[in-house]
């Protein structure tokens, strides 16, 4: 993040955008925090961790995820400009199927019971994408995908698709648009 001032102004160039929220991709201070709730912004905090090798073969792996989800329920607990907890960003296809998506969803979802268990009014999820979708875990608030689509045609019919596989639940597209390194 840039320096105070400058984030400042960023945030508050953001809101009179019509933004109301941002998602972090690292954990922020309580300094940050207080600067995103005085912008009258709230804000999806994406835990980092390592799910892009084998973490279910490794016990300290699976252990610093937990910790880490666990830090960032505990910053939330703490304060209101935090409105959810993303306990992962997008899981590697090839990782998922090796492992089966019935455990990769039971991991997620032990890792969003202990954001509920610590900060118990603060909203999960897991950001999704496409070659993953049917992973679909219990117990988050939303659902979450990103997306890169730039064909108004193809985004729309697949929001449609999204729409039916989260059901009942909120959807939240949490990354779209179009792919700078490729476009």
């Amino acid at each position: 993040l840039p320096e105070r001032d400058r984030m400042a102004a960023d945030f508050a160039h953001m809101r009179q955008l019509g933004a109301n929220t941002l998602r972090l991709y690292t954990l922020p201070s309580s300094e940050v925090l207080e600067i995103i709730l005085n912008s009258n912004l709230r804000v999806i905090l994406d835990v980092p961790w390592e799910k892009h090798r084998c973490f279910l073969e490794d016990w300290s792996a699976q252990e610093d995820a937990r910790n880490a989800v666990l830090r960032a329920a505990r910053l939330a607990a703490g304060h209101p400009a935090v409105m959810a907890i993303s306990v992962v960003n997008e899981f590697p296809n090839d990782v998922v199927r090796f492992y089966g998506h019935d455990r990769i969803a039971r991991f997620v979802a032990e890792l969003a019971d202990s954001v509920k268990q610590a900060a118990p009014d603060c909203l999960t999820t897991f950001a999704n994408y496409p070659t993953t979708e049917f992973l679909q875990p219990d117990g988050l608030d939303f659902c979450s995908f990103n997306v890169y689509l730039d064909d108004m045609e193809r985004l729309a019919g697949y929001l449609d698709r999204l729409q039916h596989i989260a059901g009942d639940t909120p959807l939240l597209l949490t990354e779209f648009g179009s792919d700078a390194q490729r476009h």
